[in-house]
């Protein structure tokens, strides 16, 4: 019995481990060490992490999205990047994902950055999903489009009226962008 519940403890602890997210190295820093640096007053400093982090790419949104909520010191955000790699097809499912867990945050500024992300990718990846892509990506697309509008939705009933009002605006301007309605110019009568 003791054998079994140690490989069973052995076992648990494993899994654990395993779940846990490993930091990948990028030019030498680790992904933790590149968000840090993001905070940087230097502006060159800044933009290398910025321009590091998007090329990292969805290995570094876990890491992304614990900074979420800490105020920008230098150039680069968390938030910022976040918004840019969820502009990507296959991304915006895996930002989605992990930012949609922060939108119910007690931190007001977390709520308040996922909000500003989820709010900038809506339109883009609900448009993205009417495109022809395979099923895969299709269904991708499509999964990440429905949680990114419950996501907002939740953020409507938020008790901060500011983050309420702004999620119904990102709600109501990813309708427009995913009916299509930015994409071309009015249509103008010809004159005689």
């Amino acid at each position: 019995m003791k054998i079994v519940r140690t490989l069973s403890l052995g076992m648990l602890l494993l899994v654990a481990c395993a779940a846990q997210p490993k930091d990948p190295l990028y030019q030498g820093k680790t992904v933790s060490q590149w968000v840090r640096q993001l905070q940087d007053t230097d502006m060159n400093t800044s933009l290398t992490a910025a321009h590091a982090l998007q090329q990292i790419g969805t290995d570094g949104i876990p890491f992304l999205v614990k900074d979420l909520g800490k105020p920008a010191r230098g150039l680069g955000s968390a938030s910022s990047i976040l918004a840019v790699m969820g502009a990507d097809s296959i991304a915006a499912y895996l930002v989605v994902s992990e930012v949609s867990r922060v939108v119910a945050s007690r931190n007001r500024d977390t709520r308040k950055d996922a909000i500003f992300i989820l709010g900038q990718i809506a339109g883009p990846i609900q448009l993205e999903g009417k495109r022809n892509h395979s099923s895969m990506v299709a269904m991708l697309l499509r999964s990440a489009s429905d949680q990114c509008r419950a996501s907002l939705m939740q953020g409507t009933k938020d008790k901060d009226a500011f983050l309420a009002t702004l999620s119904t605006q990102y709600l109501a301007h990813a309708d427009s962008v995913g009916a299509g309605m930015f994409l071309s110019p009015a249509p103008t009568r010809k004159r005689r």
